[in-house]
């Protein structure tokens, strides 16, 4: 990330590749890859969502992410299709 023209590293620490990192702000980052790994990052913390790392998405490759500021969509590679999935932020302020 480019912080005040500073490179910073954020270690996402998994251990499977990432296929692309997409965000809408510095505060909404997405990073997707291999056997279904989908990280975000809140502007502090990489939290791993482990929703679509279950059968049957698990070995599926996750190649690509596009972000708004309330949606995520990912594309995968998986055995026999391709998929797009379509994830809401959820509102915390309620």
């Amino acid at each position: 990330m480019l912080r005040n023209g500073v490179l910073e590293n954020m270690p996402i620490n998994h251990q499977y590749a990432q296929s692309a990192v997409r965000g809408s702000t510095i505060t909404n980052v997405f990073s997707v890859g291999h056997y279904g790994d989908v990280h975000h990052y809140n502007g502090k913390n990489w939290k791993t969502l482990s929703e679509l790392n279950t059968y049957p998405y698990r070995g599926c490759v996750m190649t690509n992410a596009f972000v708004t500021e309330k949606s995520v969509f990912i594309t995968t590679l998986g055995d026999e299709n391709v998929l797009v999935f379509r994830g809401k932020m959820k509102n915390n302020n309620k």
